[in-house]
């Protein structure tokens, strides 16, 4: 069994061939430039996960934990209950690994009592009448006279698409080259608990899940599976399972997550917030369109806004000037004399813009520090914002 290549998230010097280096920036993974040497200098990566190049399994290491990532994607997620799952978690050296490993403990759960069973409307044709007889299409199908008849009845069954989610999900898993035999084994106990559900085949469209009372153990799964399939759109479009990469976009769930913490603090205040707040216009023509990424409200006057990018700047001179100049365009058409930027990492400061007094404010939101100092920075920044400090 190959060895993934092996990325790594925030690491600055990294290279590799033209042609993969071609390829991650193709793909929005990262940028790729000529370093001093004329080789392929990999940058700013925006993507962890698993990608196959020609064959070839490429890892992209993220640069905070495993087990982080997994509670910025939904702080839910019951496995961190149990010591004796985080220190596995820990344990697992490779990003693919720890992913297999949390699904496996989820699944393990979710399907305690068995797999899960629902109703599920099927066509079919019968001797036995049952359910309601599809009488036009029995009328076009020229049966007419046959002993069978096509009818439509709910069936009670395992193959729901609760189940298919989390069977599509362990066989991406299991077609991964470099997950460890031991991971493999139990996913495919869990894949032998699902053997008679079918397989997803529309990636591009994965089921919406109603997360009712009586599912409630099978939610964390089958947010897990989600996100694994959602990351599948690189190399599989449908049909058997046969992609091996998976991918998760940082700056995604940079924004997701400040997302769900403002959310959470505006109910504890009288301050109201709205993330990708609407579709606004520059001008009076509604030709140039805006939508900030994080707006904040007394009553219904705007009092704040923000803009997330995760991005590394080094300095206060690296801070792209198109991100600056997104943030002056919001508050100009919001009338507000202060704007936000909020980075992965950069020094902190302020700076009064030449001609109306406009001032920008620059943040840095760390999401490898503590989960206490991330709480206390998300609080910190919601009362700069909100109370224009």
């Amino acid at each position: 069994m190959a060895s993934p290549w092996v990325l790594y998230e925030g690491e600055k010097g990294q290279t590799a061939s033209y042609e993969l280096a071609s390829y991650l920036k193709e793909l929005n993974i990262c940028d790729a430039g000529l370093g001093p040497a004329g080789q392929a200098v990999l940058s700013n990566f925006r993507k962890i996960g698993l990608i196959n190049f020609k064959g070839q399994e490429v890892e992209i290491r993220p640069k905070i934990p495993v087990t982080r990532i997994l509670q910025l994607l939904d702080p839910d997620l019951k496995s961190f209950n149990h010591l004796s799952d985080e220190a596995s978690l820990q344990q697992a050296s490779e990003w693919t690994d720890a992913l297999a490993l949390f699904l496996d403990l989820q699944l393990s759960k979710a399907l305690a009592r068995g797999p899960l069973e629902g109703y599920v409307a099927m066509t079919e044709w019968t001797k036995t009448l049952r359910g309601r007889v599809e009488f036009s299409a029995l009328a076009t199908s020229g049966r007419f006279g046959s002993a069978e008849v096509l009818v439509t009845h709910d069936e009670y069954t395992t193959n729901i698409p609760e189940n298919q989610l989390l069977r599509t999900a362990i066989e991406v898993l299991l077609a991964t080259k470099s997950l460890a035999s031991s991971r493999r084994n139990s996913l495919k106990v869990h894949a032998e608990n699902l053997s008679g559900v079918e397989l997803l085949d529309n990636w591009s469209r994965l089921p919406s899940i109603n997360f009712e009372a009586r599912t409630k153990h099978y939610h964390p799964a089958l947010k897990t599976a989600h996100l694994i399939l959602s990351g599948q759109s690189l190399n599989a479009r449908g049909g058997l399972v046969r992609a091996n990469s998976f991918l998760i976009d940082m700056a995604q769930l940079f924004e997701f997550f400040i997302d769900r913490k403002f959310s959470e603090l505006a109910t504890q205040t009288h301050y109201s917030f709205s993330s990708q707040y609407g579709t606004k216009h520059l001008d009076t023509s509604g030709i140039f369109k805006i939508r900030p990424d994080f707006m904040f409200f007394d009553g219904e006057t705007p009092v704040g806004l923000a803009d997330a990018k995760y991005k590394i700047v080094e300095s206060k001179s690296d801070v792209p000037t198109s991100d600056v100049n997104q943030v002056i365009a919001y508050c100009t058409r919001f009338q507000l004399q202060e704007g936000h930027l909020i980075f992965a990492k950069s020094p902190e400061f302020s700076v009064q813009m030449v001609g109306d007094g406009l001032r920008l404010q620059v943040h840095e939101l760390d999401l490898s520090a503590s989960a206490e100092e991330v709480e206390a920075k998300l609080r910190f920044l919601w009362e700069a914002i909100t109370l224009q400090m």
